[in-house]
């Protein structure tokens, strides 16, 4: 009869009690797995709040970049060009420009001097972008020119660019590398120089050509008489 009572008895009679101390580190193990869960749970909300914030303020800048490319070439300069369009409300200056690919990025006009030779310069200023308008970058008149290139760019590559704009914000984008070909304001003025003495020369050739060939029909004319 007293072994079927105690069969019969709960458990918890015959365990031990847990004591203080171990209740006490129980409780701390507790609270700190509480608290590495909250803090793990603020994390995330917070580079998730940082992310949303990063994408709205990227699609509320005014300016976006289009279509931006640069030449292919194996020379330390090459221009870069594409479409920079405002849609908000105010003007905004293009100051400077800078990346990683060259010493320095100009922002360069294309202007026609007293003989009508179109000639290459750094613009003063910077480039103005109209609120709800554009400016276009293209070859032979304005654009960007990436000066002192640390390495060939080929086709298929592609060249970050930074604009620093008047408000002290900065523009982003990567513009893409392609091996177009076409006559532009003179990026190199040694080689503009060259063409034109090339060209120069040929036309005193021209010239001497055609004084001989009256020479001669002058004498002709006198042998005729």
């Amino acid at each position: 009869m007293t072994k079927t009572m105690s069969s019969a008895l709960p458990f918890a009679l015959f365990s031990p009690l847990p004591s203080a101390a171990r209740l006490t580190s129980l409780s701390s193990a507790v609270l700190l797995i509480g608290a590495g869960l909250t803090a793990c749970t603020d994390s995330d909300e917070e580079a998730a709040e940082e992310v949303a914030e990063s994408t709205a303020q990227a699609e509320e800048a005014p300016l976006r970049a289009e279509d931006t490319w640069t030449r292919a070439t194996d020379a330390e300069m090459t221009g870069v060009f594409g479409e920079i369009t405002n849609s908000g409300e105010e003007d905004v200056e293009i100051v400077s420009a800078r990346s990683a690919e060259a010493e320095t990025v100009e922002l360069h006009e294309v202007v026609v001097d007293d003989d009508g030779v179109e000639q290459m310069r750094q613009i003063e200023g910077g480039f103005p972008v109209p609120a709800g308008g554009s400016l276009q970058l293209e070859p032979g008149d304005d654009h960007l020119m990436l000066m002192g290139l640390d390495q060939q760019l080929h086709p298929g590559d592609s060249v970050e660019i930074i604009l620093t704009l008047s408000d002290d914000t900065e523009l982003s984008f990567e513009a893409m590398v392609k091996d177009e070909g076409g006559d532009d304001a003179p990026y190199d003025e040694e080689d503009s120089a060259e063409d034109s003495a090339e060209d120069n020369s040929a036309e005193d050739s021209n010239t001497e050509d055609n004084s001989d060939s009256h020479g001669n029909g002058d004498d002709h004319d006198d042998q005729d008489h």
